[in-house]
Protein backbone atom coordinates (compact mmCIF):
# COMPACT_ATOMS: atom_id res chain seq x y z
CA UNK A 1 0.00 0.00 0.00
CA UNK A 2 1.32 3.11 -0.96
CA UNK A 3 0.21 6.71 -1.06
CA UNK A 4 1.66 8.93 -3.65
CA UNK A 5 0.33 12.20 -2.93
CA UNK A 6 -0.85 12.14 1.07
CA UNK A 7 -4.80 11.39 -0.32
CA UNK A 8 -6.69 8.21 0.04
CA UNK A 9 -4.25 4.81 -0.17
CA UNK A 10 -4.20 2.76 -3.29
CA UNK A 11 -2.81 -0.82 -3.86
CA UNK A 12 0.34 -0.32 -5.52
CA UNK A 13 3.42 -2.71 -5.76
CA UNK A 14 6.45 -0.29 -4.83
CA UNK A 15 9.46 -0.67 -6.99
CA UNK A 16 12.74 0.40 -5.10
CA UNK A 17 15.18 1.80 -7.44
CA UNK A 18 18.48 3.20 -6.13
CA UNK A 19 21.15 5.17 -7.87
CA UNK A 20 23.99 7.06 -7.15
CA UNK A 21 26.02 10.25 -8.24
CA UNK A 22 27.45 13.62 -7.34
CA UNK A 23 26.19 17.09 -8.42
CA UNK A 24 27.44 16.54 -12.43
CA UNK A 25 25.32 13.21 -12.33
CA UNK A 26 21.98 15.16 -11.20
CA UNK A 27 20.57 16.11 -14.32
CA UNK A 28 21.50 12.48 -16.25
CA UNK A 29 19.86 11.06 -12.57
CA UNK A 30 16.83 13.51 -13.35
CA UNK A 31 16.38 12.26 -16.72
CA UNK A 32 16.62 8.53 -15.93
CA UNK A 33 14.25 9.24 -13.04
CA UNK A 34 11.33 10.79 -15.39
CA UNK A 35 12.72 7.70 -18.19
CA UNK A 36 11.41 5.04 -15.04
CA UNK A 37 8.26 6.77 -14.16
CA UNK A 38 7.44 8.11 -17.90
CA UNK A 39 7.23 3.78 -18.50
CA UNK A 40 6.24 2.83 -15.45
CA UNK A 41 2.59 1.13 -15.98
CA UNK A 42 -0.11 1.32 -13.58
CA UNK A 43 -0.31 -0.91 -10.46
CA UNK A 44 3.21 0.36 -9.61
CA UNK A 45 5.42 2.70 -7.74
CA UNK A 46 8.23 3.36 -8.20
CA UNK A 47 10.93 4.68 -4.68
CA UNK A 48 14.14 6.42 -6.37
CA UNK A 49 16.19 6.77 -3.78
CA UNK A 50 19.61 8.53 -4.35
CA UNK A 51 22.99 8.08 -2.58
CA UNK A 52 25.26 10.88 -2.46
CA UNK A 53 27.39 13.43 -0.59
CA UNK A 54 27.38 16.99 -2.81
CA UNK A 55 24.58 17.38 -4.69
CA UNK A 56 23.42 20.85 -4.90
CA UNK A 57 19.93 22.18 -3.64
CA UNK A 58 18.75 23.70 -6.70
CA UNK A 59 19.72 20.24 -8.97
CA UNK A 60 17.85 18.33 -5.79
CA UNK A 61 15.00 20.20 -6.88
CA UNK A 62 15.15 19.74 -10.21
CA UNK A 63 15.12 16.14 -9.73
CA UNK A 64 12.22 16.56 -7.84
CA UNK A 65 10.22 18.53 -10.05
CA UNK A 66 11.04 15.92 -12.61
CA UNK A 67 9.42 12.91 -10.47
CA UNK A 68 6.55 15.47 -9.32
CA UNK A 69 5.29 15.14 -12.63
CA UNK A 70 3.78 11.40 -12.15
CA UNK A 71 1.69 10.28 -9.79
CA UNK A 72 3.55 6.83 -9.59
CA UNK A 73 6.95 7.74 -7.61
CA UNK A 74 8.21 9.61 -5.03
CA UNK A 75 12.17 10.41 -5.14
CA UNK A 76 14.74 10.45 -1.83
CA UNK A 77 18.30 11.23 -0.97
CA UNK A 78 20.60 9.63 1.56
CA UNK A 79 23.70 11.71 2.63
CA UNK A 80 26.73 9.23 2.43
CA UNK A 81 29.12 11.59 4.28
CA UNK A 82 29.14 9.37 7.27
CA UNK A 83 29.25 6.25 5.33
CA UNK A 84 31.96 6.63 3.80
CA UNK A 85 34.13 9.57 5.23
CA UNK A 86 36.73 6.89 6.92
CA UNK A 87 36.59 4.68 3.70
CA UNK A 88 39.27 5.14 1.48
CA UNK A 89 37.22 4.62 -2.07
CA UNK A 90 40.34 4.05 -4.85
CA UNK A 91 39.87 4.91 -8.61
CA UNK A 92 41.75 4.86 -11.20
CA UNK A 93 43.25 7.60 -12.82
CA UNK A 94 42.86 6.31 -16.38
CA UNK A 95 38.92 5.34 -16.47
CA UNK A 96 35.84 6.83 -15.76
CA UNK A 97 35.20 5.52 -12.15
CA UNK A 98 34.42 7.99 -9.51
CA UNK A 99 34.22 7.34 -5.70
CA UNK A 100 30.07 7.27 -5.70
CA UNK A 101 30.31 3.96 -7.63
CA UNK A 102 31.18 2.46 -4.34
CA UNK A 103 28.10 3.40 -2.60
CA UNK A 104 26.12 0.85 -4.50
CA UNK A 105 28.00 -1.75 -1.66
CA UNK A 106 25.98 0.19 1.02
CA UNK A 107 22.40 -0.76 -0.64
CA UNK A 108 22.27 -3.87 2.09
CA UNK A 109 22.23 -1.26 4.71
CA UNK A 110 20.21 1.31 2.97
CA UNK A 111 17.36 -0.88 1.67
CA UNK A 112 15.86 -1.26 5.00
CA UNK A 113 12.24 -2.43 4.65
CA UNK A 114 12.91 -3.86 1.29
CA UNK A 115 13.42 -7.52 0.46
CA UNK A 116 14.24 -6.68 -3.47
CA UNK A 117 15.47 -3.69 -4.88
CA UNK A 118 16.91 -2.43 -8.19
CA UNK A 119 20.57 -0.24 -8.75
CA UNK A 120 20.84 1.49 -11.70
CA UNK A 121 23.85 3.88 -12.48
CA UNK A 122 23.13 7.30 -13.64
CA UNK A 123 24.06 7.29 -16.95
CA UNK A 124 20.86 5.37 -18.12
CA UNK A 125 17.71 5.76 -19.71
CA UNK A 126 14.94 3.38 -19.16
CA UNK A 127 12.86 2.51 -22.22
CA UNK A 128 10.42 0.09 -21.20
CA UNK A 129 7.72 -0.38 -17.78
CA UNK A 130 10.69 -1.81 -15.48
CA UNK A 131 7.87 -3.78 -13.53
CA UNK A 132 8.90 -6.33 -15.79
CA UNK A 133 12.49 -6.65 -14.72
CA UNK A 134 11.71 -6.32 -11.27
CA UNK A 135 9.59 -9.31 -11.18
CA UNK A 136 12.24 -11.16 -12.53
CA UNK A 137 12.95 -14.10 -10.43
CA UNK A 138 16.10 -14.46 -9.28
CA UNK A 139 15.84 -17.20 -6.51
CA UNK A 140 18.96 -18.75 -5.71
CA UNK A 141 21.03 -15.76 -6.64
CA UNK A 142 22.77 -12.70 -4.79
CA UNK A 143 21.29 -10.76 -7.73
CA UNK A 144 20.68 -10.41 -11.42
CA UNK A 145 23.07 -8.55 -13.70
CA UNK A 146 23.95 -8.50 -17.51
CA UNK A 147 26.85 -9.93 -18.82
CA UNK A 148 29.70 -7.22 -19.49
CA UNK A 149 30.34 -7.43 -23.50
CA UNK A 150 33.63 -5.22 -23.72
CA UNK A 151 35.65 -7.57 -21.94
CA UNK A 152 33.86 -10.16 -23.86
CA UNK A 153 34.81 -9.26 -27.12
CA UNK A 154 38.32 -8.60 -25.86
CA UNK A 155 38.52 -11.93 -24.00
CA UNK A 156 37.07 -13.31 -27.78
CA UNK A 157 39.41 -10.82 -30.09
CA UNK A 158 42.55 -11.07 -28.61
CA UNK A 159 42.55 -7.03 -28.39
CA UNK A 160 44.37 -5.53 -25.51
CA UNK A 161 42.36 -2.63 -25.41
CA UNK A 162 45.05 0.49 -24.85
CA UNK A 163 47.34 -1.92 -24.07
CA UNK A 164 45.71 -3.36 -21.06
CA UNK A 165 44.87 -7.20 -20.74
CA UNK A 166 41.59 -8.39 -20.06
CA UNK A 167 42.17 -11.85 -19.90
CA UNK A 168 45.42 -11.95 -17.60
CA UNK A 169 43.77 -9.24 -15.60
CA UNK A 170 40.29 -11.18 -14.44
CA UNK A 171 42.41 -14.72 -14.25
CA UNK A 172 45.75 -13.99 -12.45
CA UNK A 173 44.75 -10.38 -10.58
CA UNK A 174 40.99 -11.18 -9.93
CA UNK A 175 41.32 -15.03 -9.66
CA UNK A 176 38.31 -15.34 -11.74
CA UNK A 177 37.88 -18.99 -13.10
CA UNK A 178 35.76 -17.88 -15.74
CA UNK A 179 36.29 -14.34 -17.42
CA UNK A 180 34.07 -14.52 -19.57
CA UNK A 181 31.19 -14.19 -17.14
CA UNK A 182 32.33 -11.47 -15.43
CA UNK A 183 29.22 -8.96 -15.16
CA UNK A 184 28.73 -5.59 -15.03
CA UNK A 185 27.14 -3.91 -11.65
CA UNK A 186 25.55 -0.60 -13.81
CA UNK A 187 22.01 -2.33 -13.25
CA UNK A 188 21.63 -5.36 -10.68
CA UNK A 189 18.18 -6.90 -9.61
CA UNK A 190 19.05 -7.26 -5.73
CA UNK A 191 17.94 -9.73 -3.07
CA UNK A 192 18.55 -7.61 -0.04
CA UNK A 193 18.21 -10.48 2.08
CA UNK A 194 20.46 -13.08 0.36
CA UNK A 195 23.20 -10.19 0.34
CA UNK A 196 22.89 -9.43 3.86
CA UNK A 197 23.30 -13.33 4.72
CA UNK A 198 26.43 -13.56 2.84
CA UNK A 199 27.36 -10.32 3.85
CA UNK A 200 28.37 -9.23 0.66
CA UNK A 201 29.96 -5.58 2.37
CA UNK A 202 31.87 -6.92 4.67
CA UNK A 203 33.28 -9.26 2.37
CA UNK A 204 33.74 -6.92 -0.85
CA UNK A 205 35.59 -4.39 0.97
CA UNK A 206 38.09 -6.67 2.63
CA UNK A 207 38.83 -7.99 -0.54
CA UNK A 208 39.54 -4.26 -1.85
CA UNK A 209 42.15 -4.36 1.13
CA UNK A 210 44.09 -6.97 -0.72
CA UNK A 211 43.44 -6.15 -4.83
CA UNK A 212 44.18 -2.03 -4.20
CA UNK A 213 43.14 -0.12 -6.79
CA UNK A 214 40.85 -2.14 -9.44
CA UNK A 215 40.55 -1.26 -12.69
CA UNK A 216 36.72 -0.87 -12.78
CA UNK A 217 36.14 -0.52 -9.14
CA UNK A 218 33.82 -2.06 -6.82
CA UNK A 219 32.37 -3.96 -10.34
CA UNK A 220 35.24 -5.51 -10.35
CA UNK A 221 35.41 -6.58 -6.46
CA UNK A 222 31.83 -7.40 -6.68
CA UNK A 223 32.85 -9.98 -9.79
CA UNK A 224 35.30 -11.66 -7.50
CA UNK A 225 33.08 -12.13 -4.20
CA UNK A 226 30.03 -13.09 -5.74
CA UNK A 227 31.63 -15.26 -8.94
CA UNK A 228 28.99 -18.10 -9.80
CA UNK A 229 26.27 -16.66 -7.31
CA UNK A 230 24.31 -13.97 -9.83
CA UNK A 231 21.87 -14.45 -12.47
CA UNK A 232 22.59 -13.71 -15.92
CA UNK A 233 19.82 -11.59 -17.22
CA UNK A 234 18.90 -10.69 -21.02
CA UNK A 235 21.42 -8.05 -22.57
CA UNK A 236 18.03 -5.92 -23.27
CA UNK A 237 17.94 -5.01 -19.48
CA UNK A 238 21.59 -3.18 -19.67
CA UNK A 239 22.36 -2.40 -23.30
CA UNK A 240 25.65 -0.97 -24.12
CA UNK A 241 25.80 -0.07 -27.57
CA UNK A 242 29.31 -0.40 -29.04
CA UNK A 243 28.08 1.66 -31.85
CA UNK A 244 28.80 4.86 -33.46
CA UNK A 245 27.16 7.31 -35.91
CA UNK A 246 23.59 8.03 -36.82
CA UNK A 247 23.01 3.95 -37.65
CA UNK A 248 23.55 3.39 -33.85
CA UNK A 249 24.84 -0.43 -34.92
CA UNK A 250 28.17 -2.22 -34.16
CA UNK A 251 30.37 -2.73 -37.75
CA UNK A 252 29.79 -6.54 -39.05
CA UNK A 253 33.77 -6.75 -38.68
CA UNK A 254 33.32 -6.47 -34.99
CA UNK A 255 31.21 -8.80 -34.36
CA UNK A 256 32.93 -11.43 -36.65
CA UNK A 257 35.78 -11.44 -34.02
CA UNK A 258 33.53 -12.15 -31.00
CA UNK A 259 32.55 -16.12 -29.93
CA UNK A 260 29.60 -16.67 -31.58
CA UNK A 261 27.27 -16.96 -27.97
CA UNK A 262 28.73 -13.53 -26.94
CA UNK A 263 27.90 -12.11 -30.61
CA UNK A 264 24.38 -13.74 -30.22
CA UNK A 265 23.69 -11.63 -26.59
CA UNK A 266 25.05 -8.39 -28.06
CA UNK A 267 22.21 -8.62 -30.94
CA UNK A 268 19.90 -9.68 -28.54
CA UNK A 269 20.11 -6.42 -26.19
CA UNK A 270 20.76 -4.37 -29.69
CA UNK A 271 17.21 -5.69 -31.16
CA UNK A 272 15.44 -5.03 -27.97
CA UNK A 273 16.74 -2.36 -25.98
CA UNK A 274 15.01 -1.64 -22.57
CA UNK A 275 17.41 -0.10 -20.62
CA UNK A 276 20.37 1.65 -22.31
CA UNK A 277 23.76 2.33 -20.21
CA UNK A 278 26.00 4.84 -21.70
CA UNK A 279 28.69 2.98 -20.00
CA UNK A 280 32.20 4.75 -20.13
CA UNK A 281 33.92 7.91 -20.78
CA UNK A 282 31.93 8.80 -23.83
CA UNK A 283 28.65 9.95 -22.26
CA UNK A 284 25.78 10.93 -24.67
CA UNK A 285 25.56 14.75 -23.27
CA UNK A 286 29.32 15.22 -24.44
CA UNK A 287 28.82 12.62 -27.50
CA UNK A 288 25.88 12.75 -29.35
CA UNK A 289 27.31 10.42 -31.92
CA UNK A 290 27.23 7.60 -29.41
CA UNK A 291 24.89 4.93 -30.02
CA UNK A 292 21.70 5.07 -28.64
CA UNK A 293 22.37 8.50 -27.88
CA UNK A 294 19.31 10.43 -29.57
CA UNK A 295 17.15 8.32 -26.73
CA UNK A 296 18.91 10.28 -23.83
CA UNK A 297 18.23 13.41 -25.74
CA UNK A 298 14.64 12.57 -26.50
CA UNK A 299 14.18 12.25 -22.47
CA UNK A 300 16.06 14.86 -21.89
CA UNK A 301 14.00 17.58 -23.93
CA UNK A 302 10.90 16.21 -21.84
CA UNK A 303 12.46 17.95 -19.15
CA UNK A 304 12.15 21.88 -17.72
CA UNK A 305 16.08 22.24 -17.45
CA UNK A 306 16.38 21.17 -20.94
CA UNK A 307 16.80 24.37 -22.56
CA UNK A 308 20.05 24.71 -19.97
CA UNK A 309 21.66 21.74 -21.16
CA UNK A 310 24.62 22.16 -23.32
CA UNK A 311 23.88 21.14 -26.70
CA UNK A 312 27.18 19.36 -28.48
CA UNK A 313 25.43 19.68 -32.05
CA UNK A 314 22.68 17.26 -31.32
Amino acid sequence: MVSANGGAMQTQRIIPIITMGDDNYARPIAILAHSVLFNLRTGYFAEIIVLETNISEEHKEEIKAEVAKFKNGRVRFVDMSARVSSLVLPTRIDNHFTKETYYRLFIEDIAEGYDKVICLDGDMVVDSDISELYETDISGYLFGATLNVWTQWCISSGDFSHGFNYKDYMVNTLGLRNPLGYFSAGMMVMDIRAMRDFRLRERTFGLLGEIGTPKFADQCLLNVICEGRVKTLPYKWAFVSLGEGPNEFIHESWLRQWRPDSRQYYQSGEQDPRIIHYEGPRKPWKFPQRGFARLWWRYARKCDFYDDLPHPLV
